[in-house]
């Protein structure tokens, strides 16, 4: 599956714990991508333990778009390398976000370390990080890759009207309307489905074939 991504890392950019910053990420444009993995450049310090947590937060409100718990901070490695969390349902985002890593155990020298570049690699994007509230540092980036898949199509297209005056519409699936099934002159309506079987007639009178939807 196709890639989104960041991945210069040379420079550990800020440590997750209790008591101090607890996200980390960064802030870009997804637009109408399936994303179903996140990946990020972390390790942990010391002994910190706790949940480990991959989200994409809104960045007009900071809610949730999707979130995976990657497991216990005590099971990062102490060196850094790429960690991946795959979402168990994954949604199309279409906006601005805020990708990251998030961890809210530990203590000091106990923590949950993230990694990016400290200068402005990728145009229109930028690094973040989160105590009481979101804030930009600096022109960094944090070090991610993102996986996503193709948009599964929502609407078909099928002519309504009566035989003489029919025009081409596009229609949600599962939506009220309905398209013609079956053999002249005994055709019946019947509402369409994204996986169903039913062929509906193309093209224009007299030299209609019938194609799938």
């Amino acid at each position: 599956m196709p890639t989104e991504e960041q991945t210069q890392n040379s420079v550990g950019l800020c440590n997750l714990r209790s008591g101090s910053y607890t996200r980390a990420g960064q802030r870009l444009t997804i637009s109408d991508r399936l994303v179903t993995k996140l990946a990020f450049y972390i390790k942990r310090t010391g002994t910190a333990t706790g949940p480990v947590t991959f989200t994409i937060r809104r960045v007009s409100d900071d809610g949730i778009v999707n979130s995976k718990g990657w497991g216990d901070a005590g099971d990062l490695p102490t060196d850094f390398a790429w960690q991946e969390a795959t979402f168990d349902t994954p949604l199309t985002v279409n906006e601005e976000v805020r990708i990251s890593a998030e961890f809210s155990g530990g203590s000091s020298g106990n923590e949950v370390q993230v990694a990016g570049a400290t200068s402005d690699v990728k145009g229109g994007e930028h690094f973040e990080w989160y105590k009481s509230g979101w804030a930009k540092p600096a022109e960094w980036d944090f070090a991610y890759i993102y996986t996503y898949g193709e948009v599964a199509e929502t609407t078909y297209n099928t002519k309504v009207g009566s035989p003489t005056h029919w025009g081409w519409k596009k229609c949600g699936y599962g939506g009220a309307e309905k398209c013609p099934v079956g053999a002249e002159p005994s055709w019946a309506w019947q509402a369409p489905t994204s996986e169903g079987p039913s062929k509906t007639p193309q093209g224009g009178p007299p030299s209609f074939i019938w194609g799938s939807e």
